[in-house]
């Protein structure tokens, strides 16, 4: 079997206002074992390639990227795999597109491997139309769309897929060159049905596809395992150790951009704390987990060295970086600390955080890896401390006008 790379960029944020609801535990019959899976594989990176971590003050081990070889129009090409957006584009050869550094407007080059093209795909008058899409934290890119096949793996390709072609990339200023890979592929549901899995869902006939990080990587930077990407089900290499919580997708404007849902509750120390009324949208991409204000500030009270009846406080107005905080106010503290118990109720089953995994470690800066959003509006996030926690999460369109995650644990084949 080859094995594909695979990560995630790209996530906008909004305020927004969810419909209540309380979601039950439940055996999801539809969820099954397949064979039909690409094994991942990871490394530490500086995470600057990907916008929404916008934690910007050192390189994180926290921050592991992931990224696949696909097939586009017969050519391979290196993809970072964004569930955070729908729209998958390449560079034309070198020349015909721009790329800046937005720190100093100096040139950049994406990827050693480009996308042919006419001289009318690259043009107003192009009858499939223009794409400009944006990434939180800066980046941008804009072009034109063209009609190629997209392999997603042998036996799988979808024969017209319309693929942008960026005519000019503008980066984060902290990225340093992005020329290591060639483009990106937007597995998130977007909202004009161009995402390469509505095309799957079309022409393939999958319904699913399911997506486990392991959340080891080398430090040297080399490729190690790093999960696995299924197609039609959960990889058949795991061993499920749960029931399946499902999990309704919030299914109308503006929720549809993302995976967007709404969580029971919190647990904190056994204590049950309710939603906010705050959304989740459920990214692999995001290196940390946002949760609504009133329960972060719950969770720090917790924390060793807090000494306020509102921690959040010491963060200050930014919030941080400071004594207390590091940017973005996720809170500093022993690398040794003992951690309160955290969890997440989705779908009528509480997820659980492991110690390890809430207490992220940097060499000797420790935090803690699930840090308050920065509105009390805006929409939190499960990030990359929360697919962690040996959670396989399956994308599921089964009944297209009510679309849902199912999520489960896992026994982690690595330990």
């Amino acid at each position: 079997m080859p094995k594909y790379f695979l990560s995630s960029l790209g996530l906008l944020v909004l305020s927004l206002a969810p419909s209540h609801a309380i979601h039950t535990p439940q055996d999801a019959v539809s969820v099954v074992p397949t064979d039909d899976f690409l094994i991942l594989a990871a490394k530490t990176t500086s995470g600057r390639l990907n916008p929404r971590q916008t934690t910007k003050v050192f390189e994180d081990p926290n921050q592991i990227s992931y990224s696949v070889e696909m097939d586009i129009g017969g050519k391979p090409f290196t993809l970072l795999v964004d569930t955070g957006s729908g729209t998958t584009w390449v560079t034309p050869p070198d020349g015909q597109y721009t790329c800046t550094q937005l720190s100093d407007n100096s040139e950049c080059t994406v990827g050693t491997r480009h996308l042919a093209v006419t001289s009318a795909e690259l043009s107003p008058s192009n009858p499939l139309g223009s794409f400009s899409i944006s990434y939180q934290g800066g980046g941008e890119a804009t072009g034109y769309y063209v009609d190629r096949s997209l392999q997603l793996a042998p036996g799988l390709t979808v024969a017209h897929q319309a693929i942008g072609v960026a005519t000019s990339f503008k980066q984060d200023a902290h990225s340093g060159s992005p020329s290591w890979m060639d483009g990106l592929l937007g597995l998130g549901p977007w909202i004009d049905y161009s995402s390469p899995f509505f095309s799957i869902l079309s022409s393939l006939k999958i319904k699913q596809f399911g997506l486990a990080l392991f959340g080891d990587a080398d430090t040297d930077s080399k490729a190690s395992n790093g999960g696995l990407l299924s197609f039609s089900g959960y990889p058949s290499a795991l061993k499920i150790t749960s029931s399946w919580a499902t999990i309704p997708l919030l299914w109308e404007l503006p929720y549809s951009y993302w995976y967007t849902i709404e969580p029971d509750s919190y647990v904190i120390n056994g204590n049950k704390v309710g939603n906010q009324g705050v959304p989740l949208i459920v990214d692999s991409g995001t290196t940390y987990t946002r949760v609504p204000r009133a329960v972060a500030a719950e969770l720090y009270k917790l924390l060793p060295g807090t000494g306020s009846s509102d921690p959040l406080k010491a963060c200050g107005s930014s919030p941080g970086p400071n004594e207390k905080c590091l940017a973005d106010g996720l809170w500093k503290i022993p690398c040794d600390a003992k951690m309160p118990a955290f969890g997440i109720v989705l779908g009528g089953m509480e997820f659980q955080f492991q110690a390890d995994n809430l207490n992220a470690v940097n060499g000797n800066l420790c935090f803690c890896s699930v840090g308050p959003i920065s509105s009390a509006d805006e929409t939190g996030v499960l990030g990359f401390s929360f697919w962690k926690n040996d959670v396989m999460v399956v994308h599921d369109w089964t009944d297209a006008e009510k679309p849902k995650l199912m999520m489960a644990t896992y026994e982690d084949p690595e330990k």
